[in-house]
């Protein structure tokens, strides 16, 4: 299989891209009367060939109805050629449904050991009793492909080249990025995603860098969607994680009113290659509540998005 371009870059792969057919383009240009489109949504196929040699070897195939080219609820799945009669790909252009339909949720930091690949883990879990889940492991280290090796998880787990080829097939992609993105690529990342979340822990020391964090997103579109995570939270009286939380917020930062708690359990779920949920000492499970408020979380952001204008 030839290598996609969009690989061939130190630069984030566009995921919606990749849930393209391969050989097909975003939009298409003008031809025949019908006007050009650009909508990520719908795709164009260069023309294919034809057994009849009058036409130029080509298939000349054209939407039903080319004046709907435009049209939002347009959805054409099949085209004639109107010289062999041959059902073929279209020279229009179709809503690729699954990049139409597919979410992204991606989970960064510009600072180490706050729970990142946890929480990607955790949040692929959750979901994966509603979608078919791809966890896509960008992470140098390599954290969640590890776990997954050592034992059963409710979803897959790709690295980057693999998850090409899977990516199409699946209805929410989870990303564990790369530690420390550059401030392009976090633009990048936060721009594309349905979600970006940004774990940190509550320490002294995290705070600057997710100040960094939510200065380099300044400039991103208007619609961009991105949380901090408070991860490692200790237990009461200590109240680091409330006053984390109300740092971020004095500063402009988006935060999620759910914390995720400290706990061993963590590591033990690493070590069997599970999620926590799945632990049998339900002492240990005890953090599974925490990721579960989280998710429901996030199914009301979306929910609050689906419905503005």
């Amino acid at each position: 299989m030839p290598e996609r371009s969009d690989l061939k870059r130190d630069r984030p792969v566009s995921i919606r891209k990749l849930a393209l057919p391969f050989g097909a383009r975003e939009g298409h240009e003008p031809r025949d009367g019908v006007p050009g489109c650009t909508d990520p949504r719908r795709i164009y196929y260069p023309a294919q060939p034809c057994k009849r040699r009058d036409n130029g070897g080509l298939h000349n195939s054209v939407s039903p109805n080319p004046k709907d080219c435009d049209a939002v609820n347009t959805v054409v799945r099949k085209f004639v050629c109107q010289y062999c009669r041959k059902t073929v790909k279209p020279l229009c252009c179709i809503y690729t449904l699954t990049a139409l339909l597919m979410k992204i949720l991606t989970v960064a930091s510009y600072k180490g050991g706050v729970g990142k690949s946890t929480t990607a883990i955790h949040i692929a879990t959750y979901f994966s009793k509603r979608f078919k889940v791809l966890l896509l492991d960008g992470d140098a280290n390599r954290s969640c492909i590890e776990w997954a090796e050592r034992g059963n998880l409710p979803f897959t787990v790709a690295d980057e080249r693999k998850a090409v080829r899977l990516i199409p097939d699946h209805e929410l992609i989870v990303i564990d990025t790369a530690a420390r993105p550059r401030t392009d690529d976090l633009k990048e990342l936060a721009d594309e995603a349905d979600l970006l979340i940004l774990p940190t822990i509550p320490d002294i020391l995290s705070l600057n860098p997710m100040l960094q964090t939510a200065e380099a997103l300044r400039g991103i579109r208007e619609t961009a969607q991105y949380r901090a995570l408070i991860t490692a939270n200790p237990p009461a009286p200590n109240t680091d994680g409330e006053i984390l939380r109300s740092d971020l917020r004095e500063a402009g930062i988006p935060v999620f009113e759910t914390m995720i708690r400290r706990s061993l359990g963590f590591g033990k779920a690493a070590l069997e290659g599970i999620p926590i949920r799945d632990l049998k000492i339900s002492q240990q499970r005890l953090a599974w509540a925490d990721y579960e408020n989280l998710g429901k979380e996030i199914e009301k952001i979306w929910a609050v998005n689906s419905v503005k204008p």
